[in-house]
């Protein structure tokens, strides 16, 4: 039922004198068609007049004039009233030889009388016609105001139905009530039961109001189609439809849609018989014909109440071709009881099929020397999150070496999920290498070695362990070893290498005497002696017989030796 609330204030005025007519009323299916309405005509400040003529017009639509009465005795002499025309009343008085005089006062002129037409609207205004209105010897203005504080309404609302919006015939006033927010009313909010809301609108001081009472009521009743979430393109996809609190039914129709471009429909298997046909069971059919739109409709041929159990109705089966869609009931559906009334708050919740936000990546291992590891997944523009992750990009050397679980997650706001994936990276040390290599070669043929074997080594003039130079310069020498998880390490040395260096040692006598003592000399300097009786550069003869003196300068693995033998 749907109530409206009307309040009329209309001010004529005459310098300071002031007509005015102000009546509050409700009209509404509570009120019995023929009803008389009354509304008074007010006075304010009503002094030295001596005459006057104006013209009230009402919506003949709605209304019959029926009568002025109450007329106040003041004005009962030489007071006139008639009907120009319908909708149109008119209304005059003068005096004779006098003025009436009626100070600080407010006072009743009459009352206007009329019967509310049968079937006429509900909504409707009176107002003052100045045109045609007439005052001797007064300036005359008027004003009309029509405060109406009427809202629409429904009786009953659902508990999970949405916020509902309402918008009174008059903006500019406040709502009050459970579940109210400014001209928001959430079921939800307001709860279960009756609740009282006021609209009130202020004029002048004045309050205006309209209060109707609302009811909250659960809905227990629904179709459910299932949520499902799909790994790989092509898979199977399984969509059940699904009652609950489905009793005393008299018969079910309704229709869903889906995205063909992200299924294809295959087939349908009957979960409760809630298709079947015999002579005393459930009856119904599934319509396919129209793409991307399935209708189901089932009732009992002997007239008896379906009583589902719930669960899954129906399953359908599809094939997944990627991406995102929403299986969503039809408005049309159609559930009614046993006496073919509808079922007031029956719930229908609509189903999403998307893919499962997963990390894609086939590899996830990487040495702890390697590239950063770019993490793809199937459903962009989620989160990742764990040891080394920046945006998307996996660091190896800041996680460290070792196992790392790494967490994708992705929002679906619009069916209000959130989908997470794991996933584990192994990062794998790298072995550290150690090459046994000198600063200084000289031309020629020198071994090369490292720690761990097993490695190999790569530069100009490197052939397998052996570094061989033919000219002096400067040149590169690296040594590679991968480990057993395929982690290369490497090591690069740089090196001089320098002709082979001549050795200026000074001649010795061919004989010495025992006791004798001999201070050794060679170029280049920094070199070391070394013989029988050699302590550094000083020989002494303490021993009869041939000796040995050798001289030996080292520049890097470049070894220059000379060697004297004497007695």
């Amino acid at each position: 039922m749907k109530n409206f609330f009307l309040s009329f204030l209309f001010t004529l005025f005459f310098s300071n004198s002031i007509f005015s007519q102000t009546t509050e009323m409700w009209f509404g299916e509570a009120v019995e068609n023929g009803q008389e309405i009354t509304i008074p005509v007010m006075v304010e400040n009503f002094n030295s007049i001596a005459a006057f003529t104006f013209f009230v017009e009402y919506d003949n639509n709605s209304l019959v004039f029926m009568n002025t009465i109450n007329l106040n005795a003041q004005f009962s002499s030489n007071f006139f009233f008639n009907e120009p025309g319908e909708g149109r009343i008119g209304i005059s008085w003068f005096l004779y030889n006098s003025e009436i005089t009626i100070d600080n006062t407010v006072t009743k002129l009459f009352d206007l009388k009329f019967s509310k037409i049968v079937d006429g609207s509900n909504n409707f205004n009176l107002y003052f016609d100045l045109d045609n209105s007439e005052f001797s010897d007064i300036e005359t203005t008027v004003e009309q105001i029509v405060i109406n504080t009427n809202f629409e309404f429904e009786e009953s609302y659902c508990l999970s139905e949405n916020d509902v919006e309402f918008n009174p015939a008059m903006s500019g006033g406040t709502f009050e009530g459970d579940g109210i927010n400014g001209n928001i009313f959430s079921p939800s909010e307001a709860g279960l039961g009756t609740h009282e809301i006021i609209y009130k609108f202020i004029h002048d001081g004045q309050i205006f109001s309209t209060t109707n009472e609302v009811e909250v009521v659960n809905n227990n009743s629904r179709f459910i189609l299932d949520d499902v979430i799909v790994e790989n393109i092509n898979d199977e996809v399984f969509v059940s439809l699904r009652a609950e609190n489905l009793t005393n039914i008299g018969a079910i129709t309704m229709s869903f849609n889906y995205d063909t471009e992200v299924l294809e429909y295959v087939s349908l298997e009957d979960n409760q018989n809630f298709l079947e046909i015999s002579d005393s069971e459930k009856r119904g059919f599934v319509n396919t014909d129209v793409n991307g739109k399935i209708s189901v409709a089932s009732f009992n041929i002997d007239g008896s109440a379906l009583d589902i159990e719930d669960g899954a109705l129906i399953t359908f089966k599809f094939i997944y071709k990627g991406g995102i869609t929403q299986m969503s009931f039809e408005n049309n559906y159609e559930v009614v009881d046993i006496t073919a009334q509808p079922i007031f708050c029956f719930g229908m919740e609509d189903g999403s099929i998307y893919p499962v936000a997963k990390i894609t990546n086939e590899n996830s291992e990487v040495c702890l020397n390697g590239e950063n590891l770019i993490l793809e997944t199937n459903v962009p523009n989620g989160i990742f999150s764990g040891p080394g992750i920046n945006e998307n990009i996996f660091n190896p050397i800041e996680a460290g070496a070792g196992d790392f679980e790494i967490m994708y997650s992705y929002d679906y706001q619009e069916y209000d999920t959130t989908i997470v994936d794991t996933f584990t990276v192994t990062v794998f040390p790298v072995t550290e290498v150690e090459m046994n290599v000198e600063d200084i070669y000289c031309v020629g043929s020198s071994t090369l070695s490292a720690t761990p074997e097993g490695g190999f080594f790569t530069g100009a003039d490197v052939n397998g362990i052996q570094f061989q130079p033919e000219e002096a310069g400067n040149y590169s020498i690296t040594y590679t070893y991968e480990n057993e998880n395929s982690c290369v390490s490497f090591i690069t040395k740089n090196v001089e290498v320098v002709e082979n260096l001549e050795i200026d040692f000074t001649e010795l006598n061919e004989i010495y005497c025992q006791g004798e003592i001999v201070t050794l000399e060679a170029t280049p300097a920094n070199g070391y002696f070394s013989g029988e009786n050699v302590v550094n550069n000083t020989f002494t003869a303490n021993t009869i017989g041939e000796q040995e003196i050798t001289y030996t300068y080292n520049l890097g693995s470049c070894n220059s030796i000379s060697t004297q033998i004497f007695w």
